[in-house]
């Protein structure tokens, strides 16, 4: 397979690069100077982005390409505290995903903090200390 050796076959070795220029942006894969894959998006503002367009050139589809130039989004949006929204109907199923997962994610840590809590201090033995008082 082009792109070098990997693992799982379905993996493709990306370069994704990204440009923005006149409150326009993009994260794309060219080779040869053809554009593979992008995603675009418009500033709306200096801490807000709409992500409008995702494409992928037919050989390239099914492999996660799309997912992966979201993903490289997310990280930039992260480093650089923007915020994203979505018109394009990939990137805003994606960001809805996301959410979706995180807040299962944050569930799941509460009802296990939750469940360790009461297994280590049953409310008849109340713990002995408490964070920030110092025992005498």
């Amino acid at each position: 397979m082009g792109g070098g050796a990997t693992s799982d076959p379905k993996r493709v070795l990306l370069d994704i690069r990204h440009e923005e220029a006149d409150g326009r942006g993009t994260f794309f894969v060219q080779r040869e100077g053809l554009a593979l894959a992008r995603m675009t998006y418009t500033r709306v503002d200096g801490g807000l982005v709409i992500i409008d367009h995702t494409e992928v050139s037919a050989p390239l589809r099914g492999l996660g390409v799309a997912r992966r130039l979201f993903d490289a989004t997310i990280a930039w949006a992260r480093a650089t505290g923007t915020r994203l929204e979505a018109t394009c109907p990939y990137a805003k199923s994606q960001l809805e995903l996301d959410q979706r997962a995180a807040h299962r994610a944050v569930a799941a840590s509460d009802a296990m903090i939750d469940e360790t809590i009461e297994q280590s201090f049953p409310a008849s033995d109340p713990p002995s200390w408490t964070l920030g008082v110092e025992r005498g």
